[in-house]
């Protein structure tokens, strides 16, 4: 049994050893967590739709698991698979494909020679899979979801996710018994939109504090979800390798500047908490700060067997932080961040998409700044600053704090650092220049407000 954690966390252990675990992390940082759980399917993992029901330990240790979750006052999460997978070479292999030619092959994107979109899936690091992708266009398709998400919901999950949605690119379909206009057109996300905006309706009719997201964003999903999947914080491992371009690009937070407070982000799972490289991942919880997305940490790969205690200690530090700072984050206006010279630090990652993905031969270095940090604005006008020392030294640094305003006005400023809040000056005029010293992995935000 699997488990990811936004915060995420991946576990090879029962249900009930999950919701334990994420308790206790969720008691340790003093916040709630969203358990995002994996490979619970009885048919194993890449096995949707069909392979998921019945659950691999059953209806009973599933939705006890979940109770738990929420009297600690945390939840559960999973993913709805937008597509069908025929076969996984898993042992024992999976394999629908008579159920596939049968009743689904008519329900497949078609593409203009009358072939069924089948596109190869997963590198030479994971299992092969044969999919087929469902045309959202097909009553078949509607039902398939709003169904799964009928089954989640019953179980006690509070959150769903569309996966490869809509991540993966549109796709023309000439299918003309489908009833939709042949080849591309809006008529796909439409339809899209209208099976995740049902599968929403009917998760708040139960549950208010319900929500659903996708795999990766865009601006026509954005009216019918909560929060979306988003892939930047360790790059090169799950967004740079897979298209081939160079490790240790820069990544531009582009659509949170444009969209920043009307939707939430929060970052995919891949941020590992167990392995022995700490900079990477911890680079990679900094930068969701940086970018304004709800930090997670993960637990993919099989070994080592614990977690890596220095990563999980900044992990809890970043997500304390995230939830005192949930105003500027989810809600805010991401602002032109000051300049600040501070080191630039060497890590390295072990590609998990790699052949012999642990071996340390394959390892890869990437250059980033020791200290991730950003700017925002509340909806109440306070002044939010990110610092996040990624790095396992202490960073002095100089920088410009300022009110983002033509007004002059008394400003009252004040840190909180891995938790602890202190004042740094009442009724000061801004631009100010303040002198910080970060400690090895911890994380500072700063708060401007105008003085009363």
């Amino acid at each position: 049994m699997a488990n990811y954690d936004m915060p995420v966390v991946k576990l090879q252990h029962p249900m009930s050893e999950i919701a334990a675990l994420v308790n206790r992390l969720s008691k340790d940082a003093g916040v709630p967590i969203v358990a995002i759980i994996s490979d619970y399917e009885g048919g194993g993992p890449w096995t949707g739709p069909p392979g998921i029901f019945p659950l691999r330990e059953g209806d009973a240790a599933f939705k006890e698991a979940l109770k738990q979750l929420r009297a600690a006052g945390n939840y559960g999460m999973v993913c709805i698979p937008a597509k069908w997978y025929v076969a996984v070479r898993l042992s024992p292999p999976y394999n629908t494909r008579p159920q596939f030619e049968a009743e689904v092959r008519p329900n497949a994107i078609m593409n203009d020679k009358g072939e069924a979109d089948m596109p190869p899936c997963c590198g030479p690091a994971g299992p092969p899979i044969d999919i087929a992708r469902l045309c959202p266009g097909t009553k078949f398709t509607e039902k398939t979801m709003l169904s799964m998400g009928q089954e989640y919901l019953e179980r006690g999950i509070s959150m769903v996710e569309f996966d490869s949605v809509p991540i993966a690119s549109p796709e023309a379909c000439y299918d003309a018994k489908h009833g939709h206009p042949l080849g591309y057109g809006p008529w796909y996300s439409d339809a899209w939109n209208r099976i995740i905006a049902e599968v929403r309706k009917q998760a708040r009719d139960r549950d208010p504090s319900s929500a659903v997201a996708t795999e990766g964003v865009s601006e026509n999903f954005m009216p019918h979800v909560d929060m979306y999947n988003h892939h930047g914080g360790s790059m090169e491992d799950e967004v740079h390798y897979r298209v081939g371009d160079p490790m240790g690009g820069e990544a531009i937070p582009f659509f949170k500047y444009v969209y920043g407070g009307y939707i939430g982000a929060f970052s995919a799972y891949f941020n590992e908490s167990n392995r022995p490289e700490i900079l990477y991942w911890t680079r990679s919880l900094g930068k969701c700060l940086a970018q304004g997305v709800a930090p997670a940490g993960g637990w993919v790969y099989s070994e080592p067997k614990e977690l890596n205690p220095v990563t999980i200690d900044f992990y809890k530090k970043v997500v304390r932080a995230a939830a005192q700072g949930w105003k500027y984050l989810m809600f805010g206006e991401m602002l032109r961040p000051p300049k600040i010279d501070v080191p630039v630090i060497a890590v390295s990652d072990v590609p998990w998409r790699l052949v012999g993905g642990l071996d340390p031969a394959n390892r890869h270095v990437v250059k980033d700044y020791a200290v991730q940090h950003s700017a925002w604005r509340s909806r109440e006008g306070k002044i939010g600053y990110f610092f996040a020392n990624i790095s396992q030294e202490a960073v002095e640094f100089e920088v410009e704090l300022s009110s983002y305003s033509q007004e002059e006005h008394a400003y009252d400023v004040e840190s909180v650092t891995d938790g602890k809040r202190a004042s740094l000056g009442e009724r000061i005029k801004l631009p100010s220049r303040q002198r910080f010293r970060l400690e090895p992995l911890s994380v500072t935000l700063v708060e401007v407000s105008r003085a009363s």
